[in-house]
């Protein structure tokens, strides 16, 4: 047991994990699930206990629910281009260039575009690239200047790259705003996705009423199995496949 737990310690130390909080959130963890389980939303007889079987995407995509609406858009700088043998070449952005900004209320009470930046303990602090333009974070904290020079930032904690479906699915009010030949999906006036098409605008709207009712019926009936209902299984396959499908 000794053994088990010091390599557990040099494995959290190795990837700048803090084996203290990694301990309280596997109790935390395995708490919730006794929850859910007397609850009746997971059958008592259920040996899944969140070990085995984990599809990263899937677990990208309930991190991004849980922690929504704490969300963060990413602004790449202008890309720059050097001379090369084929032409020219896009050179790689500094994880420094790239911009982050959250929704702040200001000292009238409204809502405004504040930057923010990623906290050093982050596991994507070096990241300089993204595949979707938005990060989840699960906290924010106002670090003090650190000479007369500089400034207060507003740092987030723990934050994550997002899950387009997820956000999707699992965010907050969601409109579709109709152009003349495209659309765009909006998520509480901040989260913007191009939606190419009307009609791929009215798909994702009808989808996102399924969820919602999908997931009203669950939490109505708890005891409601969801293995077989075709609404579900899609709904896996898209976090799974990140909508590209099997």
């Amino acid at each position: 047991k000794d053994h088990r737990r010091a390599a557990r310690r040099e494995l959290c130390q190795r990837f700048g994990l803090g084996y203290e909080r990694m301990y309280e959130a596997e109790s935390t963890q395995r708490q919730l699930m006794g929850e859910l389980r007397g609850l009746g939303f997971q059958p008592p007889s259920s040996s899944r206990d969140g070990e085995g079987d984990l599809n990263w995407r899937m677990i990208r995509a309930a991190v991004c629910g849980a922690f929504y609406p704490f969300v963060a858009k990413v602004e790449r700088p202008t890309p720059k281009f050097v001379d090369g043998l084929a032409g020219a070449v896009q050179v790689k952005d500094e994880a420094r260039a790239i911009k982050y900004f959250v929704r702040e209320r200001d000292t009238g009470g409204r809502l405004s575009r504040m930057r923010a930046f990623i906290h050093p303990s982050s596991c994507i602090f070096s990241q300089s690239s993204y595949t979707v333009p938005y990060v989840v974070f699960s906290s924010k904290q106002v670090q003090p200047p650190r000479n007369a020079d500089d400034y207060p930032r507003l740092s987030l904690s723990s934050a994550s790259e997002c899950s387009v479906f997820a956000l999707l699915l699992f965010g907050g009010r969601l409109r579709v705003d109709h152009w003349t030949n495209k659309a765009t999906v909006v998520l509480d006036d901040f989260v913007q996705f191009g939606a190419g098409s009307t009609s791929v605008g009215a798909l994702v709207e009808r989808l996102r009423q399924a969820v919602d009712e999908l997931l009203r019926m669950k939490i109505e009936d708890p005891s409601l199995r969801l293995e077989d209902n075709s609404m579900a299984q899609t709904l896996v396959e898209l976090l799974e496949t990140d909508g590209v499908g099997h």
